[in-house]
Formats: C-alpha cells, sequence, structure tokens
C-alpha cells in the first residue's frame, strides 16, 4: 500500500515531499497499514563477503522485504519486513535455499515470579531482567505473577534469568 501511494502522490506532482514514512501516515487515512517488523538471524556457514551478498540477495528477493543488514563478524542477517505479508518461516527458507542455515537470534520464555505483591515488586523484577546484557525485552505482569522475557540465544541462559529475579528477593522459575 505505502508503495502505491508514493507511486500515486509522485504521479500527480508531489514527489519533493513523500517519503514513506509520510507515505504511512497516509496509508492509515486510506484504510490500509504497515505492519513492519525487524528479525535478527543466527547464520551458519557463513564464511566471507560473498557469502554475504548471496544471503542479503536471497532476503531481498523475498516478496516485502524492506532492508537487510547481513553481519559476517556477528554471523547475524536483520532483516526488516512486512510481517503480514512475508512469515519467518519463508525468511528462513530463503537462507537455506542459498546454502546456508538460519534460525531467530532471540527466543522468548515464560516465567513464574512468586511473591510479588505491589507495582514497586513488579518494577524491580522487570529492572533487574532488563539490566541483563542480552535481554532485548522484559515485561513483568503483577496480575498474573509472571515475566515474558525476549532475549538472545547464547548469550544469556534460563538460569542467569532465574537467578537475577531470585537476587531482587522473588523467586522465579521458567515454564519452557
Amino acid at each position: 500500500m505505502v508503495k502505491q501511494i508514493i507511486f500515486l502522490l509522485t504521479f500527480i506532482g508531489f514527489s519533493s515531499v513523500v517519503s514513506e514514512g509520510s507515505a504511512c501516515a497516509l496509508c492509515s487515512i486510506f484504510g490500509g497499514s504497515e505492519t513492519t517488523t525487524e528479525t535478527t538471524f543466527k547464520i551458519e556457514g557463513m564464511t566471507c563477503k560473498a557469502c554475504v551478498k548471496k544471503i542479503k540477495s536471497a532476503l531481498i528477493e523475498t516478496q516485502r522485504v524492506k532492508k537487510v543488514k547481513v553481519s559476517l563478524k556477528n554471523k547475524q542477517a536483520t532483516v526488516k519486513y512486512d510481517k503480514e505479508k512475508v512469515a519467518v518461516k519463508e525468511l528462513i527458507k530463503s537462507v537455506e535455499k542459498a546454502g546456508f542455515k538460519a534460525e531467530l537470534a532471540v527466543t522468548n520464555i515464560i516465567m513464574d515470579i512468586e511473591g510479588m505483591t505491589c507495582g514497586e515488586c513488579k518494577s524491580k523484577v522487570q529492572s533487574a531482567l532488563n539490566e541483563i546484557s542480552g535481554v532485548k525485552k522484559a515485561k513483568v505482569s503483577l496480575e498474573t505473577n509472571k515475566a515474558i522475557v525476549e532475549y538472545e540465544k547464547g548469550k544469556v541462559s534460563v538460569n542467569q534469568l532465574v537467578e537475577a529475579v531470585n537476587k531482587t528477593d522473588f523467586q522465579a522459575k521458567s515454564e519452557k
């Protein structure tokens, strides 16, 4: 929808004021929506710049992919895409067709937290989890006594997450 709006506005003479950001704002007016998300994948088998180029090309050829950054050093690819038009499985298949192995670089875990009684308790646990290097995002619910933590595989272990909560004088255990 964004590309059609940009084309239309450019066609009628507004090319100097049109960008993807401004078109996204117009998308909502015309009933469309841009559901762009960013996902990072661990890539195995990448050894050189030619590999980087091959992976980047494979991902860009996937319909609705907007931007791809591939890091040889980190063995990762970060892909910006329309999540309503492209499934993560399709992106992984694209990398695999190019001859490499791909998997999500982040994962989620749900933890039961015992002992929280107020908003300050929730904040203390959430802060402890978010301060861990490799944790992308932690959200704690006082109502359900659970924490959902998004973290980088290989950088953080489940034990580290549990220990961080336990150091705040609350008890944690993972459901996963």
